[in-house]
């Protein structure tokens, strides 16, 4: 039971990564054309 816990702490703990790569990819596209306009 223990190896089938650590799984789906995994699995969870890869789902909150692709939560948080998500928010920060859409971050990341909002803040760009800013970043540009500004000549950066």
């Amino acid at each position: 039971t223990c190896s089938l816990f650590q799984k789906e702490n995994l699995k969870g703990f890869l789902n909150d990564v692709k939560q948080e790569g998500k928010e920060i990819i859409k971050f990341t596209l909002m803040i760009l054309p800013i970043l540009k306009n500004r000549g950066f």
